[in-house]
């Protein structure tokens, strides 16, 4: 079956059928919510440890993030913790990158 060209990601099907990852294999995973009548514009992205999401339709956006290693019931917002400053930009950045990356992806809207 041929993949449009709309769609990112790659087969999973050596990782189904218990072979090895497939090449160049994401590290993490970008989502994005806009539906400003039902609720709050978000972005977020989702490593193996950290969570990182934040809210666009606010100036600054309000931001979220998430140590899934020590706070796996995400209970704790880190976003502001100075000790996680370096992984706050960091995710920051590559939420940012990866939203300006699909932002012209040609998809059909209602």
């Amino acid at each position: 079956m041929k993949i449009p060209e709309i769609y990112q990601g790659d087969s999973l099907k050596s990782l189904i059928d218990g072979d090895a990852e497939p090449d160049g294999w994401r590290e993490d995973f970008f989502c994005e919510h806009f539906n400003p009548r039902y609720s709050m514009s978000w972005q977020g992205l989702r490593g193996e440890r950290f969570k990182y999401a934040r809210y666009t339709d606010q100036d600054p956006p309000y931001e979220f993030l998430h140590d899934l290693e020590n706070d796996p019931d995400e209970l704790v917002n880190f976003a502001k913790n100075p000790e996680y400053a370096a992984i706050s930009t960091k995710l920051r950045l590559r939420t940012r990158s990866l939203a300006e990356k699909y932002a012209n992806a040609n998809l059909e809207t209602e």
